[in-house]
């Protein structure tokens, strides 16, 4: 109740003392004193803010408690392992090169990596978009991207490039380019010292003496792409792909490097930049087949088809073990030309390559479809 001439009224109850709101005069505003002292207090309105961020507390809890369970029901239900059998081009048994195999998820962060020397890892991974890196001492790094069905067991083959050498390989039937010409001593001591740290696996002291060689002279296309290499191997793939396009932008004619930046490229499933790459690769190696290889894929993908099946053809003409694929893409843009009869031969040369491989159901299909067209 609320007395008339300046009177008391008793307040709401909260968990302390009953609480008087005290009129200063009539038509004012009331401010709280307590019950006990008489003095302005600030105790039931605190209490009650206690009381409301515990209540809401109680309720994200409830609603956490309440969630996690379908959360988990689903990633299981999602849960795949992944079994990857890792050989080197041309060969017929797992390699027994030392690897690092390093899954991440489609955002690029890392899922599980691990070591190995028999050719073949087993991982327990979600269904999705994932890509795939495997570096080692002895070979190409390499690069891919795998979309995993939500079945028991996912399984691929994947074939690697050895290493061609310690660093760079010589091109003597190429002219030397022009940047090579002018390299200072004191650079080239620099580069000789990463050569021989990495001989010692010493990565970091090599990435010092490469640095050191850039800063002597920044024309020096090699040290650029060494250490390239050595951060791609490293996990650091933005650096790495500064590192090849300032490679290839000092020497166009670098094929390696050209190569290398392609790999990223394709990693980021950017076919526009990469295309020029690879077709500088080819330049000077018309018959890389990975090259050749990617090539169709990215004209493919841009919607270049007779392109894509030439490169396609040239891969074909060559011993090509592992490359199988190849016939697909050419199906593929076969069919967008409308050259049906030609395309179901292509699904068919890919299923007596490969009968078993990774994308026999996707051969099968595309003849399904093929039949059902000219019905």
């Amino acid at each position: 109740m609320i007395k008339r001439g300046g009177a008391l009224r008793r307040g709401w109850l909260y968990n302390c003392e009953p609480i008087l709101l005290v009129g200063l005069r009539r038509g004012v505003n009331f401010r709280r004193v307590c019950k006990q002292c008489r003095q302005p207090t600030s105790c039931a309105p605190q209490t009650s803010k206690k009381k409301d961020v515990r209540l809401r507390i109680q309720i994200a809890i409830f609603i956490l408690l309440t969630a996690l369970p379908s959360l988990a029901q689903m990633d299981g239900r999602s849960r795949v392992t992944l079994q990857l059998t890792v050989m080197l081009e041309g060969e017929r048994m797992p390699t027994q090169e030392q690897l690092t195999i390093t899954v991440m998820d489609g955002w690029g962060n890392v899922v599980i990596a691990q070591d190995t020397r028999s050719g073949f890892v087993q991982f327990e991974v979600s269904a999705g978009l994932h890509r795939l890196t495997i570096t080692g001492p002895g070979i190409e790094t390499y690069f891919t991207e795998l979309t995993i069905g939500n079945t028991p067991t996912w399984s691929e083959t994947i074939q690697i490039q050895r290493k061609r050498t310690s660093l760079v390989r010589k091109e003597s039937a190429q002219p030397i380019p022009a940047v090579r010409l002018k390299i200072p001593g004191k650079a080239k001591d620099e580069y000789h010292k990463a050569e021989k740290a990495l001989k010692k696996n010493d990565v970091a002291s090599a990435k010092l003496h490469l640095k050191q060689a850039i800063a002597l002279y920044a024309d020096y296309d090699l040290a650029y792409f060494e250490l390239a290499k050595l951060e791609i191997a490293g996990g650091d793939r933005g650096a790495a792909k500064a590192d090849f396009e300032h490679a290839v932008k000092l020497n166009d004619n670098f094929g390696e490097a050209q190569r290398e930046l392609a790999k990223i490229l394709l990693a980021d499933k950017d076919y526009r930049d990469a295309e020029p790459a690879l077709l500088a690769s080819l330049r000077s190696d018309p018959a890389d087949l990975w090259t050749l290889s990617f090539t169709a894929l990215t004209e493919l993908e841009l919607g270049k088809y007779s392109e894509a099946i030439a490169c396609a053809s040239r891969v074909h003409e060559k011993q090509h073990q592992g490359y199988a694929s190849v016939h697909l893409i050419a199906a593929q843009s076969l069919e967008s030309l409308g050259r049906l009869q030609e395309a179901r031969g292509e699904y068919q040369q890919y299923l007596s390559e490969d009968p078993n491989g990774s994308n026999a159901a996707r051969a099968r299909q595309g003849l399904a479809r093929l039949s059902a067209m000219q019905k």
